[in-house]
Parts: structure tokens; C-alpha cells; sequence
């Protein structure tokens, strides 16, 4: 049986169809990002502000821990010492979420991870986030014609690789939107306390 789906459908709405459901963020956390990483830190919690300018948006975390392995064609990582099934360093690396959101017919693909203290390994994990999601948009531009999707254009998707910056400690608070861009192969550093503001980097 053939899926039928409408040529009227957006490059969002059709982004969402690959996508697995399973890691979207859905209910009380549709809109929420969470730092958990360290025994020394307490989970903390980001929200994410969209403004009215944005039309829709989808929020996904793809947590191995919570929800499964995402990649297993990855060989996994082992913590035995120098075990030769190991994965190759940085192999297995991904960026804490990925927000999907339309603004005026355009996607952003907003690759998000979020740090507190040293920013060791960030780099790496927004790279694997966009080659993987440069994967889901080759994937929908293949399958385009079959599914009644010719209008398909990757010229209306544009990325976003963003290093969410928090305080260490509660008490170094900063104000909200405080926003500081560096050259940092195209990362954008956004230093926040508890929201992001989407529509300062769209």
C-alpha cells in the first residue's frame, strides 16, 4: 500500500515525518531543555521562548540513557581499558537537542548543547548533529518524488549550531537573552541562566 501525503505539506511537516516520535519532546517538557550531566550538578532546567514570529516547532533529544540507542550501526563505547571493540573517540558524540522551527516558509535546524563549566567535546557534538541531520534532509529529498513531495527544497533549510552556556552555580545568574557570538567555526555561544530566546538567533 502506497502512503499518500499532500505536495502542500511543509519541508517542516515533512522533516517531522522522518523523524522518529519516540525522541520528540512532548507534554510539560515540549519546550524544555535539561543539563543533567555530573554528579556535582543538579539537573537544570532551560526554557525554550519562541516569540510570535515562529509558526511551528519541535523539540528532540535524542538521550540514549532515557530513550534507547539511536545509532546502533555505531560500534559502542566500552569503559574496560583498551578493549579493541572500542568505538573510535568522538564516534559516538551528539549534540543535547535539536529544535526543528518554521519561520516565514523557512526551517531552522537549531542544533543545541548545553554546558556548564568546561566546553570540552562541544564542538564535536554539534558536528555530529548536523551531519546527522544533513542525513534526514538527504534522506526526504531522495524519497521526495515517491511520496507525492516533489516541492521538497533544501534551499529553505537553514542551520543554527548553538553552545548553550550556563552558570556553574545558581548564584552567577546572567541576564536573560545575554547573547555573545564568537568565531567559533559558526557556534553561536548563548549565555543564559533559564531561557532561550529563539528568535535571537533565527
Amino acid at each position: 500500500m502506497t502512503c499518500y501525503m499532500s505536495p502542500l505539506m511543509t519541508n517542516f511537516e515533512y522533516l517531522r515525518l522522518i523523524l522518529n516520535k519516540k525522541y520528540l519532546c512532548e507534554g510539560s517538557e515540549a519546550l524544555v531543555m535539561t543539563e543533567d550531566q555530573g554528579s556535582e550538578y543538579k539537573p537544570h532546567k532551560v526554557k525554550v521562548n519562541i516569540g510570535t514570529s515562529v509558526s511551528q516547532i519541535a523539540l528532540y533529544r535524542f538521550d540514549e540513557k532515557e530513550k534507547g540507542d539511536f545509532m546502533p550501526f555505531f560500534n559502542s563505547s566500552h569503559h574496560e581499558p583498551k578493549r579493541s571493540d572500542d568505538a573510535p573517540k568522538s564516534l559516538r558524540a551528539f549534540c543535547d537537542y535539536i529544535v526543528l522551527a518554521e519561520k516565514n516558509s523557512i526551517v531552522y535546524i537549531i542544533l543545541i548543547e548545553m554546558k556548564r563549566g568546561t566546553t570540552a567535546g562541544a564542538e564535536q557534538q554539534l558536528a555530529a548533529g548536523y551531519e546527522f541531520m544533513n542525513y534526514i534532509i538527504n534522506s526526504a529529498f531522495r524519497i521526495r518524488q515517491v511520496n507525492n513531495m516533489s516541492d521538497f527544497s533544501r534551499e529553505n533549510v537553514i542551520f543554527r549550531r548553538v553552545l548553550l552556556r550556563l552558570p556553574v552555580s545558581p548564584k552567577l545568574k546572567t541576564r536573560p537573552g545575554d547573547i555573545r557570538i564568537e568565531d567559533r567555526h559558526g557556534i553561536i555561544e548563548y549565555r543564559t541562566y533559564n531561557s532561550f530566546n529563539l528568535n535571537r538567533i533565527l
